[in-house]
């Protein structure tokens, strides 16, 4: 405020006690103000204009030279090797994860480069409940048609099939390797 009173003193035309009412009171409306974008508005100010600005002169200087540090501000560059679509699929799973009621049946995957929300397809997950013995013989004929890489005992439990390895539930396999 001390240098826009001397620059613009000359221009109080005779009044010089209404001219330091002015200034106070430019410096009580501006009290707030940070004080390195005050001195960057009064000196942008002082360049183009031959008069005493008002506050909200000043303000809208300030404002602008805001605006313009936001605008020229870049996003900080991701770290190399990092895959937006796989960790927006992390985020995601983890969080489906975390739910206690959440869904078991579904996650995210990254699908040619974007993300996608698809069946999840692990045997081991799908069938970790035991199974009614009545149903085993049923369930494990629908499991041999479509080549599933589990089968359910007589007990009514999940096991893996490798394989190559023999179908211990298959009635055509010899008596000694079915459960």
């Amino acid at each position: 405020m001390g240098e826009l009173k001397v620059r613009f003193q000359h221009t109080s035309g005779g009044d010089p006690e209404g001219f330091q009412a002015r200034v106070a009171l430019l410096a009580e409306d501006l009290w707030d103000s940070p004080p390195m974008l005050l001195r960057r508005a009064s000196v942008d100010w002082v360049r183009e204009h031959p008069f005493l600005p008002t506050a909200s002169d000043l303000i809208k200087l300030m404002r602008e030279a805001l605006e313009a540090r936001d605008r020229e501000a870049k996003r900080p560059a991701p770290p190399p090797g990092y895959d937006w679509a796989q960790s927006y699929c992390d985020q995601r799973n983890a969080n489906m994860a975390s739910n206690p009621e959440g869904r078991r049946d579904i996650e995210w995957v990254v699908v040619g480069g974007a993300p996608q929300l698809v069946p999840r397809v692990l045997a081991k997950e799908a069938t970790l409940d035991r199974v009614a013995v009545d149903q085993v013989d049923r369930l494990n004929r629908g499991l041999r048609k479509f080549n599933a890489p589990f089968r359910y005992s007589a007990s009514g439990w999940p096991f893996d099939v490798a394989p190559g390895d023999p179908d211990p539930t298959d009635p055509a396999t010899p008596a000694g390797n079915r459960t």
